[in-house]
């Protein structure tokens, strides 16, 4: 049931970055980042290639966004 929940939530985000992609806010170079609902420590991280949205990672609040989406620490 709470994995159904988590679903819907990034449901609800992604039809949001849908809807209006240049809403959210710029975290690095053209990444931009959409955070679930409270409940959810996550965030999709994305970037706008014309005509849609690619979400290229979804990460833990607690994750250092230094190293952002597909790179390692060191």
């Amino acid at each position: 049931m709470l994995g159904v929940q988590f679903l819907e939530a990034v449901r609800q985000v992604t039809d949001r970055i849908a809807a209006n992609p240049k809403a959210f806010r710029i975290v690095a170079e053209d990444v931009r980042r959409a955070n679930l609902p409270r409940r959810w420590p996550y965030a999709l991280w994305y970037v706008i290639v014309e005509p849609d949205s690619v979400v290229i990672a979804a990460l833990h609040h607690r994750r250092d966004p230094r190293l952002g989406p597909g790179r390692k620490p060191g």
